[in-house]
């Protein structure tokens, strides 16, 4: 007896492979009711039809070539046959049937005690995103907990339909208890009832009544059956997202106007108190060369002398060396050029001590290009107490020479914490009198003189006007919704020609306002409760580059609305005449509503060409797990062998193939991943899908790219890190696992729920060009411990790795991970951008500073070991669940922001990283728990190297 079960259920028997990838993926069986008799057995049957099987169609009822028939027959005795195409149960007694039909049911099953067990709270709740009922946390594990409370002597198309829905919720589970009918210890309870209106109703939390006429109600519980989520383009559940979906408000809460008088008239006030006492004049002034240039014609004129000099205020040393320097030593022949540069310790600085090296940057390419001397020649000295802030040597045949030394006029500004200074470099004018006595007069930039009225007027203001905050506000909610900062200013901006490299005071000011703004309130945050507020609210800061003289700007602050996700609890479902769901009736906050139901559609249309373009092909399914805080649709794309079937269980799917999830533009700024993820997909072949499943999210902050979209369109080459976050400027993982208006940071709960992935990865960027804040000490934020000045790599990787829960396991994995991506990076051209900015990178930082531009060095690439403590309330997906996902890990490309050839090549980046950990895992080997277990031990042992010809 026991064989001929298991011969059912095998692809000897009702179970098929239809896509011949080791899995089943479907059932082939025809029931066929020769007596007039619906035996409740069935039910428990159906439930291990839809448990043996990742997918699944609803055909049991009609003839359609099935591969086996089952039916009853009375007779003398009770046994089973199966032969040729037929099954059949014989039987003496219906008592005796239904024992037979459960035992078929229930042979071979096994049972974890770790599986969730979901529930129903609202009606929504039957079918979600991640399968039957609501469960908060995720797992590899779902137990269908589920008793039917029927009457014994059922019409059979009654009983029929109950088989459908019976089998959709067995599909979505991995394990389950029978027998399923008047299971009184079952979490959710299935009840019908006859009455005149066709409904479903949630009579009770887990308790479901089906309600009309007894020959409706078959229709009414099919319609549900085979009902779709709304995620994936069906109606079912879309009516509490249109309930609880916030309407946009723009709310202005504060205005400022802002104007100054231009560099040029206040330098021309100093030279007008000393215009015929000058015998000298030099001069900084934030303008390009050609402008500098005027003006020095001009005064020279104006104080009548020939010696005035005009350097920019902004990267002054790397200008002098360009303009001054450089020319007038051409000709020499000099093996080496040494650039000392006097060691910072101005008092409470925020600068680094190399702070004179960093202004330089990247000076030794220039001197390479322009006088033919290596890079590796061109060396810095830091030099304690050196009287000048630099002083140039060239060097041949063993002799030094001075070819010159300047002096950078610097500048006190507070910084936002109330405790540090920041030492810009700075507009001034320095005089030598005829009389010999020498004069400096600090003038404020124009930057500068607008970020301390910013500083000084406007925050304040923003903080008093939300001072009377609400609990959460600062951390999961802003206190704003966004400052938006319109600058006009004429300053120098352009490219160096040198990498990605350029020159551009107004991109430095744009990270400075953003940045600053954000420690700013993280700095009141500690001073009232303890902790940073790291969530104030969006700061968007548009640069305009004008030919206007005056600076001015213009500061609008929008109010936040901080109205939280309202509660829906839908009672009942209403259908039509046509057995449709047609309505709903449900609570919100409390207060009794109806609803229609509508479908949901999924776009094809996108704020990003490569995503849109899939969407209208779609070669892989496409679900919407939830929407943005703007009500944009974020798309996830689930890649797997199609199995042709109606129905199909994503997590059934993890259980038999390791899945990986690949998060793209989480920041959106950081272009390449969204590019590299959407040519990855049109390489997956159907040989790699038959080993894994591959989910990716193409462009995870919708939001955010929306608005780097507008940023660009005048700056197309800035970092634009204010894009970084989303529309309220919060870094959304922060909410995930709570109940949030945020969309965005549901995606990956929501897909961890689904799939229970094994491996993450999250593609991340850096900037492709020098990092400049002069306001926040001339490096990047004072908050980041170590520096992002300038790119370390054109590729490098992280790997979270929990310290208190399956360590060792954990710690073997990243250095699995480490070894196959170094050896997938080293066969391609890769390596040698890494080995060339992992030199940059020490040259200017690591050489000096090791612990602030720090650097973990694999083979081929860069990659650091991130040590977390594993926590159930963690907001990283590792760290909440370090007992089945098996690596957390974060790439990172030089890619803010890039173009052309270079964004190809941090394309090419990504793509071989990511290609690396998918052959990686997919090489891994599933082990279960035992021969006649359907539980995998996890998380899976990542393998050390790829096999030969399958990377």
């Amino acid at each position: 007896m026991n064989e001929l079960i298991q011969k059912i259920w095998s692809t000897d028997g009702v179970l098929l492979d239809k896509n011949n990838d080791g899995i089943i993926d479907g059932v082939s069986l025809f029931i066929n009711f020769e007596e007039d008799y619906f035996p409740p057995a069935l039910f428990d049957v159906f439930a291990r039809i839809g448990y043996e099987t990742t997918a699944l169609s609803f055909n049991f009822f009609d003839r359609n070539n099935q591969r086996f028939h089952l039916n009853w027959e009375k007779s003398e005795r009770t046994q089973l046959e199966m032969k040729d195409s037929k099954i059949t149960i014989y039987y003496k007694t219906e008592e005796e049937l239904n024992h037979l039909l459960s035992t078929i049911a229930s042979e071979g099953l096994s049972y974890r005690e770790e599986a969730v067990v979901p529930e129903i709270e609202s009606i929504e709740d039957i079918w979600t995103f991640a399968g039957f009922g609501n469960h908060f946390e995720a797992s590899p594990y779902r137990e269908m907990s589920v008793g039917y409370h029927l009457d014994h002597h059922l019409p059979i198309e009654v009983g029929k339909a109950f088989c459908e829905l019976i089998a959709r919720a067995s599909l979505l589970s991995t394990q389950f208890i029978l027998p399923w009918r008047d299971r009184e210890k079952a979490i959710v309870k299935i009840t019908m009832k006859e009455q005149e209106q066709l409904a479903l109703q949630l009579v009770e939390k887990n308790h479901l009544s089906f309600q009309g006429k007894l020959s409706e109600i078959p229709e009414i519980v099919k319609t549900v059956s085979r009902a779709k989520h709304w995620s994936e383009g069906g109606n079912f559940g879309y009516w509490e997202k249109e309930l609880k979906r916030l309407p946009f408000k723009d709310d202005l809460m504060l205005e400022f106007e802002w104007q100054d008088e231009s560099e040029e008239e206040k330098i021309d006030a100093v030279l007008r108190r000393y215009k015929d006492q000058i015998a000298e004049a030099r001069i900084f002034i934030s303008k390009d060369l050609q402008k500098r240039t005027e003006l020095a014609e001009a005064w020279k004129r104006k104080v009548h002398t020939d010696q005035v000099e005009v350097f920019s205020s902004f990267k002054t040393a790397y200008h002098w060396i360009e303009e001054v320097i450089i020319p007038q030593y051409r000709n020499e022949a000099f093996d080496k050029v040494i650039i000392s540069a006097v060691e910072d310790n101005l008092p409470n600085g925020l600068e680094l001590n190399i702070r004179w090296i960093q202004e330089v940057y990247p000076i030794d390419l220039l001197v390479e290009r322009e006088w033919g001397i290596a890079h590796e020649n061109v060396m810095f000295d830091c030099v304690p107490n050196q009287e000048s802030t630099y002083i140039v040597y060239g060097e041949k045949d063993g002799a030094r020479s001075e070819l010159g030394r300047l002096h950078v006029p610097v500048k006190r500004i507070d910084y936002v914490n109330g405790k540090n200074y920041a030492y810009p470099s700075t507009t001034a004018v320095e005089l030598l009198l005829k009389d010999g006595e020498r004069i400096t007069e600090l003038i404020d930039s124009s930057r500068a003189s607008f970020y301390e009225f910013y500083l000084k007027e406007i925050l304040p203001a923003v903080k008093e006007q939300v001072k009377d905050y609400e609990q959460g506000q600062g951390h999961i909610v802003p206190f704003f919704d966004r400052i938006e900062i319109d600058v006009w200013m004429n300053e120098s901006e352009r490219k160096l020609g040198i990498d990605e490299e350029r020159v551009s005071s107004l991109e430095a000011l744009h990270e400075d306002l953003y940045f600053n703004t954000l420690d700013y309130f993280a700095h009141w945050g500690e001073e009232v409760e303890g902790k940073p507020f790291y969530a104030p609210g969006g700061v968007y800061p548009f640069m305009h580059l004008t030919e206007e003289d005056k600076p001015r700007a213009k500061v609008k602050v929008f109010r936040y609305s901080n109205d939280t996700l309202p509660e829906v609890v839908t009672d009942t479902l209403y259908f039509n005449a046509s057995f449709e769901m047609d309505n709903i009736s449900a609570m919100k906050d409390g207060v009794r509503l109806q609803h229609p139901v509508h479908s949901f559609e999924i776009k094809k249309e996108h704020p990003h060409h490569e995503v849109e373009d899939f969407l209208q092909r779609r070669p892989y399914k496409v679900v919407v797990p939830d929407e943005s805080f703007r009500h944009e649709q974020i798309p996830v794309i689930e890649c797997y062998l199609p199995t042709e079937e109606e129905y199909e269980a994503s997590l059934k799917m993890t259980l038999h193939k390791p899945t990986i999830i690949i998060e793209a533009g989480h920041h959106s700024n950081e272009v390449s991943s969204t590019y590299a993820v959407m040519q990855l997909i049109d390489q997956f072949t159907s040989e790699q899908l038959k080993k894994i499943n591959i989910v990716v999210i193409p462009l995870a902050n919708v939001d955010g790219y929306m608005l780097l979209k507008r940023l660009m369109s005048e700056h197309p080459e800035w970092k634009h890190h204010a894009a970084r976050f989303n529309a309220v400027g919060l870094e959304y993982s922060y909410v995930r696992f709570s109940k949030s208006v945020f969309g965005e940071g549901n995606i990956m709960p929501e897909l961890l729920r689904k799939w229970a992935p094994d491996v993450i990865i999250d593609d991340h960027g850096i900037p492709s060009h020098e990092w400049v804040q002069p306001f926040a000490g001339y490096n990047s934020p004072p908050r980041f411990p170590v520096s992002y000045f300038l790119p370390s790599a054109k590729m490098y990787g992280i790997c979270r790795v929990p310290q208190n829960v399956e360590r060792q396991l954990h710690v073997d994995n990243f250095n699995a991970v480490v070894n196959v991506v170094s050896d997938e990076i080293g066969k391609t051209s890769i390596s040698e951008m890494n080995d060339y900015w992992r030199e940059r990178f020490k040259k200017y930082g690591n050489d000096w500073l090791p612990e602030v531009f720090l650097l973990e060095e694999a083979e081929h690439l860069n990659f650091y070991f991130d040590q977390i403590e594993a926590d159930p309330t963690s907001y990283y997906s590792i760290g909440r669940y370090p007992n089945w996902i098996a690596a957390d890990i974060i790439t990172e490309a030089a890619d803010e922001i890039v173009y052309d050839e270079v964004l190809a090549s941090c394309v090419e980046a990504q793509m071989v990283f990511n290609s690396a950990v998918i052959e990686q895992l997919a090489q891994s080997e599933i082990v279960y728990a035992s021969e006649t277990e359907r539980f995998r031990e996890r998380p899976i042992r990542l393998v050390n190297k790829l096999t030969e010809g399958n990377a």
